[in-house]
């Protein structure tokens, strides 16, 4: 805990690290959906943001490794890489 936090945060927190640790990696929605499963959180549009907002502090301070919260939505982008101009115009070739 980096800074004073309130107590129903760090038992939201210590909650999802218990999830995270049994699945993983998962996105803040299917975190959310899992804590309102297990009667943590209710299914709400409040209890959503408030699981967002504690991940992302949970994660900054190092509690919840960046990998186990996934973002599939966001495009993942590669370089190109080839080990010879012959390669690059195999590559090019339709």
């Amino acid at each position: 805990m980096a800074q004073r936090e309130w107590e129903s945060t760090t038992r939201l927190i210590d909650a999802a690290i218990k999830i995270l640790a049994e699945q993983w990696p998962m996105t803040v929605r299917q975190l959310f959906y899992a804590l309102v499963s297990a009667v943590i959180i209710q299914n709400c549009l409040r209890d959503y943001k408030r699981t967002s907002r504690a991940i992302t502090i949970a994660r900054r301070d190092d509690r919840v490794p960046y990998e186990r919260i996934v973002d599939r939505s966001r495009p993942t982008y590669f370089s190109s890489n080839w080990s010879s101009v012959a390669e690059l115009g195999e590559a090019m070739e339709l």
